[in-house]
């Protein structure tokens, strides 16, 4: 519980924030801040609590870390000994 709110005051402090230091605050769209909002929450939804939407992103997860093993490779292919994979 107290994770929950820590994050909406996290979120709530950027969001003032922002209004704060703009200087044409009439201007902002309100209303995409808010489908920006329900957007986040209902892919954190997904994300944590859909088992279909975990699976999913783990997947998207593990094939990011094979393409960053093909840019290893790659980069020891075009460097040789010059790349240093212990750091």
């Amino acid at each position: 519980m107290l994770h929950s709110i820590h994050g909406l005051f996290g979120i709530a402090l950027i969001l003032l924030l922002g209004w704060g230091l703009c200087d044409q605050r009439r201007s902002i769209a309100w209303r995409t801040i808010i489908v920006g909002m329900l957007l986040q929450v209902a892919l954190a939804i997904l994300v944590l609590w859909v088992p279909a939407g975990e699976w999913f992103f783990d997947a998207l997860g593990r094939g990011f870390v094979v393409l960053i093993g093909f840019t290893t490779a790659g980069s020891e292919f075009v460097f040789g000994p010059l790349v240093d994979l212990d750091n």
